[in-house]
């Protein structure tokens, strides 16, 4: 089977994939808006009722989490009686008065934004990002939906065109990669000739692939990286790959269980925004290495676990969609039981055209990928 008979394989295995990642407008974008603006107004309303009754205000939403969580349904309450909950719930009305504003203007702003503006109200960014995912809680809408993004810090290179509502167009062919915008949810269409996409884990090994002419010498692909751990745009990115193009995602990642949490995050979604796993989650990606069990076959230079990953292998064995898959299971076992590690300049490392012209090739040949 040569490289673009196995790209085609790959695609077609991907074609009966179960779910799929929603598109971020679930409703029409103005009716949903002013949704939100009601629904703020109505809590706003009850708090102002509760304070004329001289009683003592406070705000309560239902944290439903997945089975990622492990945990059953939790419920989050804050009162304005104590001092912590009086700081926390002022820093919750101001910013949802701050929504509002942003929801009737049609205007949106970066949580980077929202906590340098207002640091009389935040004492730290971390407060910023705790009250928002809150309130996307309380509200049952994801933060682009409120007019909050995220900075992005993700990058995409290869034949792409992005187009969004206001008729913008982002040509993403140029040399070096184009930044990921954090309006990513904008996006409504997308134009490629690419027949696959490669997720990258890091910045570096991003920038050695496109100096190395990766998106000619491996067919016509889109390369992107979150440069670590990945930002919203660059997961919702993802996700309208597979619902605008349909076609095969793979993933590269180290042989560690920081990068196999990578791979899990684009794939299923992360615990930390479970509530918005339906937009973030792209199910149709797969795991092309570096996989565990390349690690003594390449000898790859390898690690020893730290104690800090034997906790984090643990608990990942311990997740539903990790149980379930008997392939991925494995490999978190191979790293536990060899007490072992390694990255992906193992790899590249072999010599320089290897990750490119045999390593990469050959998984996607053999079908080694899961």
């Amino acid at each position: 089977m040569n490289f673009d008979e196995a790209v085609d394989t790959l695609k077609i295995l991907l074609s009966s994939v179960h779910g799929k990642c929603k598109e971020s407008v679930s409703m029409n974008a103005d009716n949903k808006r002013w949704e939100v603006i009601k629904n703020i107004e109505t809590l706003t309303k009850c708090v102002i009722k509760t304070v004329a009754r001289n009683e003592m205000p406070y705000i309560t939403s239902h944290s439903i989490s997945t089975q990622m969580r492990l945990k059953g349904r939790q419920m989050k309450s804050i009162k304005f009686g104590c001092h912590k909950g009086c700081l926390r719930f002022v820093m919750i009305l101001f910013l949802l008065s701050k929504i509002h504003r942003l929801l009737m203007t049609n205007k949106s702003s970066t949580k980077r934004e929202l906590y340098y503006k207002n640091l009389q109200i935040f004492q730290s960014q971390q407060e910023v990002d705790r009250s928002v995912k809150y309130i996307t809680e309380l509200l049952k809408t994801p933060s682009w939906e409120l007019g909050i993004m995220a900075t992005s810090k993700g990058l995409v290179y290869g034949p792409l065109s992005l187009h969004f509502k206001n008729g913008h167009t982002i040509n993403c062919s140029i040399k070096g990669g184009v930044s990921i915008p954090p309006n990513i949810f904008d996006v409504i269409g997308l134009s490629s000739s690419a027949k696959w996409v490669l997720i990258i884990e890091k910045d570096a090994t991003f920038q050695s692939l496109i100096d190395g002419e990766t998106v000619s010498r491996l067919g016509s692909c889109i390369i992107i990286t979150g440069k670590g751990y990945p930002d919203v745009s660059t997961r919702m990115l993802v996700c309208k790959f597979w619902e605008h193009l349909k076609i095969p995602i793979l993933a590269l990642n180290d042989a560690d269980p920081y990068g196999f949490e990578i791979m899990c995050v684009y794939r299923f979604g992360s615990i930390a925004m479970s509530s918005q796993a339906s937009h973030l989650a792209c199910p149709a990606v797969r795991w092309l290495g570096v996989h565990p069990s390349d690690i003594k076959p390449l000898l790859l230079e390898a690690k020893a676990l730290s104690v800090r990953d034997i906790t984090r292998i643990n608990s990942i064995l311990k997740r539903n969609y990790v149980k379930e898959n008997e392939q991925l299971r494995k490999q978190m076992e191979i790293l536990l039981k060899g007490n072992i590690k390694a990255e992906i300049e193992g790899v590249t490392n072999i010599s320089e055209n290897y990750l490119i012209d045999i390593y990469l090739k050959s998984k996607i040949q053999c079908l080694d990928y899961f």
